[in-house]
């Protein structure tokens, strides 16, 4: 998101509650969140990490209804605040279920036995590299 602009994706949800809004890479100037056209929070100044790894941005929490939503990231016009006249990196916007994670188990699996893991739910499935 280099200049103003806005940007929108339509979500579908079967659990009606408290959610998380996380978004993925370093926003720089304030980007408005807004869900089916209410305001969710106001997102600015977290960079932490770098453009290959992207930090995940401070949550908004949201009560949301089962069903289709639309997601809407707006960035406004140019000032004179500092750091205003940067980029902001977006690389992903995700939903979480407040909560989640906390009564959560970690598992984890040599990339040869991946199979071990079908069949079972997660929150949250990442790849990573070995070193």
């Amino acid at each position: 998101m280099p200049s103003p602009g806005r940007l929108k994706a339509a979500f579908h949800i079967d659990t009606p509650g408290l959610w998380n809004v996380w978004l993925r890479g370093e926003i720089m100037p304030t980007v408005d969140v807004d869900i089916d056209g209410h305001p969710v929070g106001q997102v600015g100044g977290q960079v932490g990490g770098d453009p290959v790894v992207p930090d995940t941005t401070t949550p908004l929490r949201v009560r949301l209804n089962d069903g289709r939503h639309s997601l809407s990231i707006t960035r406004g016009g140019l000032t004179l605040a500092p750091g205003d006249g940067g980029s902001s990196i977006l690389i992903a916007a995700f939903l979480a279920p407040v909560g989640a994670g906390g009564s959560q188990q970690l598992h984890s699996a040599r990339p040869a036995q991946w199979r071990s893991l079908c069949g079972h739910r997660y929150v949250w499935i990442e790849a990573v590299p070995s070193r």
